[in-house]
């Protein structure tokens, strides 16, 4: 049964169910709540008892009233005055002998008709009463209800005898502290327990079975509904139809009209709509462009977080196309820089030239979408920040100058950095950024035999060599501020590379070669130095570590005759190429055999401390391999190494691009010979998707399409 349904069967309202049902310990908290058979129970002796009490004090002071009003029209003023005192004192008797007769008491047919009772007829009392109904209840009533206090320890000054209608069972008498405290009440209900304390007197109490109880002081408290206290609220039906109530008949009326519910179940449709936006799913793409140039092989890609896709080079014919745009050439070789979305279209193209020469060396996107290109340019040139004129004389000197050009989300130009004084060539060779947005460049300045001492200066940082080629790294903070300008001293140092891991840690790699000179990496000004160990005799591939707060962590050398690519996985697993004379005979400290000819390409890996922990040489004999390109890792840190081999027949020889793949223990896995054409640089995406990027081309390809 529920809540609003016994109220309506006992005439009362469902807030006084709730209240008994609070009193008693039951746990209900609405309207529609379910009541077991148990708890009904409960509530209806509760209320019966209560009842019974409250009809016999109504009826003696009815009783009272009438005699005393009787008196005063029959007498005098003293005579009345006499026997209200005398009836007051009779009404006092028969209070203190009420608990004698509250059990003449009946409950009325409504409450035996309620069919889930346990109660058995002989549990109920013969009397009837022709008074008002037992649970009526008005806008204006006051119903009496009883509340239980926390048991404490209450001083017993009196043997009090409680009416049984079982087993009367004495109880042992103890001695228990007491205290006084008055607390009002109308009648003492002790509840049954199994708990033993100590009493002060002996005690009959109504029990169903022998047991020894703790008493406990339970005060009468009114509860009043009317519409002064009654806080307003809605009701709904199954239907979602409203029905706000006033009062206490308010809300018995609207339980009875089937609003049950306190919250809609039907809430109205909100009136603010969304535009939804369905974005087409990237699948693969072929994008066609038409260019050639000098340095094919040092354009570069870049892929940024929405895969969209960038790209940087050089060009120097005037009928160039990219997608459906032709170029026209500035001077004799001229940058382009474009931007892709992820289905493949061009989001914006631009173009930079100079009266004389422009080369693209690296490209690198940062986390905000920002493309930044380095190279080196000749003569004067307008990155569309104003008119850059370069240092050095013009290249074939030789000349020229570093351009570090950042570009915006849309293709505009931010700013460009350059050398500003120098009389030799310098280019910027790699870039790379990190999750703030700094700019990392690698670099080299060039031997100039006819000058006895040259510098070149970026911001207030100045390099200087006498008759030696000097590598550079610098950092640039977002706005184009130059942060630090570092270097390597000895006979012949190069830059060449610069990657930025997922903590930040930046990897400079290069190469040195001391020539009886001492090798350092330190600040341009000798501060923060740190003695390598290169070779005397022989060129080195260099790589130099750097934390996330720009200080020394180790760096690593070893024999080479030529520059490669660097890649760092999450692990801060370093993988780095470069190749080697075939006659070498030694890698990582292990003796190998000499090749039969030309130049082999060998992959390291050195795990986080720079140690080495395995190199792969190919083993071939009538390939001489001569570039070494780019280094890619898909998701499950494979490594995939594009590089070139040449096949000599007879006068002619002929190259071949391919991807070799080799596992995180140096397994090689798989060469993927790449029928694209003239393939110069690659990207993955987080899907493992690959973009290829040739001259007459750039695709996206899954890698089974490829394999």
């Amino acid at each position: 049964m529920r809540v609003y349904q016994l109220a309506n069967q006992l005439n009362i309202t469902s807030k006084k169910v709730l209240e008994v049902a609070e009193i008693l310990g039951i746990n209900v908290k609405a309207h529609q709540s379910s009541l077991s058979e148990e708890d009904v129970s409960k509530i209806i002796k509760y209320l019966k008892k209560n009842r019974r009490i409250g009809i016999v004090f109504n009826k003696a002071v009815l009783t009272l009233i009438d005699f005393i009003k009787k008196a005063f029209k029959r007498r005098t003023f003293a005579t009345g005055l006499l026997f209200g005192l005398t009836a007051f004192t009779i009404f006092g008797f028969s209070i203190s002998n009420a608990n004698d007769s509250v059990a003449e008491v009946e409950i009325i047919d409504t409450v035996e008709q309620i069919d889930v009772l346990t109660t058995t007829p002989t549990e109920l009392i013969d009397q009837e009463i022709s008074s008002t109904p037992l649970f009526t209840d008005s806008d204006d009533s006051t119903t009496t209800t009883t509340v239980p206090v926390t048991t404490t320890t209450v001083p017993v000054t009196t043997t009090t005898t409680v009416p049984v209608t079982t087993t009367t069972v004495p109880v042992t008498t103890t001695t228990v502290p007491v205290t006084t405290t008055t607390v009002p009440v109308t009648t003492t209900t002790v509840p049954v327990t199994t708990t033993t304390v100590p009493v002060t007197t002996t005690t009959t109490v109504p029990v169903t079975t022998t047991t020894t109880v703790p008493v406990t002081t339970t005060t009468t408290v009114p509860v009043t509904c009317d519409d002064e206290s009654f806080q307003p609220y809605t009701l709904y039906t199954i239907s979602g139809e409203a029905n706000t109530v006033m009062s206490c008949r308010n809300e018995q009326d609207a339980l009875e009209s089937g609003y049950v519910l306190t919250i809609n179940p039907n809430p109205p449709t909100p009136t603010t709509t969304t535009t939804t936006t369905t974005i087409p799913v990237s699948t693969n793409y072929t994008f066609e462009q038409n260019y050639s140039s000098r340095h094919l092989y040092e354009s570069a890609i870049d892929i940024d977080s929405s895969n969209n896709l960038y790209a940087a080079g050089t060009y120097v014919q005037s009928d160039t196309t990219f997608g459906s745009q032709t170029l026209t050439t500035i001077g004799e070789e001229d940058i382009f820089v474009y931007k892709l979305n992820h289905l493949g279209d061009l989001e914006w193209l631009k173009t930079f030239g100079s009266s004389s020469q422009s080369t693209v060396y690296d490209m690198a996107v940062d986390q905000s979408g920002n493309t930044i290109v380095t190279g080196y340019f000749e003569g004067s040139i307008d990155f569309g920040t104003g008119t850059q004129t370069a240092t050095g004389p013009p290249h074939y000197t030789p000349g020229g100058s570093t351009f570090i050009l950042k570009l915006d989300q849309n293709g505009d130009p931010d700013w460009v950095v350059t050398t500003t004084s120098g009389v030799r060539i310098d280019y910027g060779r790699g870039v790379d950024t990190d999750s703030s947005g700094n700019i990392y460049i690698a670099g080299t300045m060039l031997q100039q035999t006819t000058n006895t001492s040259s510098s070149i200066t970026f911001g207030t940082f100045t390099l200087s060599s006498v008759n030696v080629s000097r590598a550079f790294y610098m950092k640039i903070n977002p706005s184009g501020d130059v942060q630090w300008l570092k270097t390597v001293t000895g006979t012949h140092t190069s830059g060449h590379r610069v990657f930025v891991d997922s903590q930040d840690n930046k990897y400079l790699t290069g190469w040195c070669k001391s020539n009886g000179l001492t090798n350092t990496f330190s600040n341009v000004d000798g501060s923060e130095s740190t003695t390598l160990s290169c070779s005397t005799t022989s060129d080195e591939v260099l790589i130099v570590k750097l934390d996330s707060s720009d200080n020394y962590v180790w760096h690593w050398n070893e024999i080479a005759t030529g520059r490669g690519d660097i890649i760092v996985n999450s692990n801060g697993d370093v993988f780095a190429t470069y190749h080697v004379y075939h006659t070498q005979t030694e890698i990582c400290g292990t003796s190998i055999d000499a090749g039969t000819k030309g130049h082999y390409y060998v992959l390291v890996k050195l795990d986080s401390t720079g140690t080495c922990q395995w190199f792969y040489r190919p083993e071939y004999t009538a390939w001489d391999r001569r570039q070494v390109l780019h280094l890619g890792l898909d998701s499950n840190d494979n490594i995939y190494f594009l590089n070139e081999y040449v096949t000599p027949i007879g006068n002619l020889n002929y190259r071949t691009r391919l991807i070799s793949v080799f596992s995180n223990q140096g397994v090689q896995q798989n060469s993927i010979i790449l029928s694209y054409g003239y393939v110069i640089d690659f990207v993955f995406d987080s899907d493992d998707n690959i973009y290829l990027f040739r001259n007459i081309q750039t695709i996206k390809r899954s890698l089974s399409d490829i394999e």
